[in-house]
């Protein structure tokens, strides 16, 4: 299999796999009182490459649900230090229902130390609460496909997923 081919199939099936988490958790909450007794109007998507491309989950689910106000903030190679200070200058002016966070490989394929991760992530989902919105965090797909994976990185990415699947500030993880 070419690169390219498994470029296509890993991205289709986090975008896939996103999607579904993120469509429950708004489709629990968009109804008619929802199961916070308030409708879903506002999604802030905060994020890397994954988050940024013109086809990535976000702009789906924008499609899916044009009734809902989307924004994304994200770039190529962003670490969650960039995220971080987005998401903060961001809320000092806006508010949003839900915000959606995907972040952290940047930094471990990056030689971010992972505490420094696991802190600013948390940090992300603090603020995102104070500010009063639901927390959706994505963990970060594995890299089986990227080019300069490592073993040694592959274990620290696996142990970032575990941490923010049992992380207790957000509301849903995807």
């Amino acid at each position: 299999m070419k690169n390219k081919d498994t470029y296509i199939i890993v991205g289709t099936a986090l975008l896939i796999g996103v999607s579904v988490g993120i469509i429950y958790y708004i489709s629990k909450d968009s109804g008619s009182g929802g199961v916070s007794g308030k409708k879903t109007k506002s999604i802030l998507f905060i994020g890397d490459s994954n988050t940024f491309a013109n086809f990535s989950y976000a702009d789906q689910l924008k499609k899916m649900f044009p009734d809902l106000a989307i924004k994304k903030i994200a770039k190529n190679g962003a670490n969650t230090a960039w995220m971080k200070q987005q998401l903060e200058q961001e809320l000092k002016n806006n508010k949003y229902d839900v915000i959606s966070i995907l972040g952290g490989s940047n930094d471990v394929y990056g030689g971010v130390k992972l505490d420094v991760t696991k802190n600013n992530l948390d940090s992300m989902y603090k603020l995102a609460h104070d500010n009063g919105s639901k927390v959706i965090a994505v963990t970060p797909p594995n890299k089986d496909f990227y080019v300069s994976k490592t073993e040694p990185k592959q274990v620290i990415l696996k142990d970032l997923v575990g941490y923010i699947k049992s992380n207790k500030n957000k509301d849903c993880t995807s």
